[in-house]
């Protein structure tokens, strides 16, 4: 577990500095931009893969998306898209960034280099 609160120390630190745009049209529905938010997410995925790697230690798959999915969170709950909002429901939006940064590694874990 030393590893893993490290690098949620770590993943809070740079979880604020993710930013993702919202804007509030007349209608006042907000747009998010998915483009950001997936970028947001794929950088959290990353960090948590180069960190694990870094470590130099056995890190399981849970554990890595722990500390994304943590990261992916504190940059959405300071972000624009909730500008005057709050969550009302935490565990349904947990529920909601783990599915996200889960979809986000799979992605990224189908790939290969060319």
């Amino acid at each position: 577990m030393a590893f893993l609160s490290v690098l949620k120390a770590i993943g809070r630190g740079v979880g604020f500095a993710l930013g993702i745009v919202a804007t509030l049209p007349q209608g006042g529905k907000p747009i998010v931009v998915v483009g950001d938010i997936l970028s947001k997410v794929t950088q959290a995925v990353a960090m948590a893969e180069r960190a694990a790697e870094k470590w130099g230690t056995a890190v399981t798959g849970a554990q890595k998306l722990a500390f994304a999915a943590d990261i992916a969170a504190d940059a959405i709950a300071t972000s624009e898209l909730l500008t005057g909002r709050e969550i009302a429901d935490q565990d349904k939006f947990q529920r909601g960034v783990n599915s996200l940064t889960s979809g986000i590694a799979d992605i990224l874990d189908s790939l290969k280099q060319k």
